[in-house]
């Protein structure tokens, strides 16, 4: 099964759109599944049902952080990298999606609890969240296959 394959898989069979990304991701960076699974779960639904950033975006923020740190740069020009990578990303999975802000990509307010009650009813999360949770598989596998000549 390909990373994007796994991806959707994950998110189909009930995991967040972040851990999805981060449990796909983070293993060939040295963090396990188990642990990306945890670390991951407060982000989804733009961090737990607050309608903020995306958690495919998040969870790829945290691949990216994963990249960054796996290049044993000097601590300064580690985090210029990830900055840089995180910009890049965000910059990208807008232009592609229109926003990165999970409420945004919904329609829905989902902070309120009727609007998450809603989106619940509706199908709405399992209707559009597979689209982002691909895109954001599909940036970061461009992103760590160029970067991946330095690890």
């Amino acid at each position: 099964m390909n990373r994007i394959d796994q991806t959707i898989n994950l998110f189909s069979n009930n995991h967040n759109c972040s851990q999805s990304i981060l449990m796909t991701f983070g293993p060939d960076l040295d963090l396990p599944v188990e642990l990306a699974q945890c670390i991951a779960a407060p982000f989804g639904a733009g961090i737990g049902y607050q309608g903020e950033v995306c958690g495919a975006v998040t969870g790829g923020i945290m691949v990216l952080g994963l990249l960054a740190g796996s290049k044993k740069l000097p601590l300064l020009e580690e985090k210029n990298f990830a900055y840089s990578m995180a910009l890049e990303f965000l910059n990208n999975f807008r232009s592609q999606c229109g926003s990165i802000m999970c409420r945004e990509l919904l329609g829905y307010d989902i902070s309120t609890p009727e609007n998450l009650d809603q989106v619940k009813k509706s199908g709405n999360f399992e209707a559009v969240c597979p689209r982002f949770v691909q895109t954001s598989a599909e940036l970061l596998i461009r992103m760590i296959e160029r970067n991946s000549t330095n690890r």
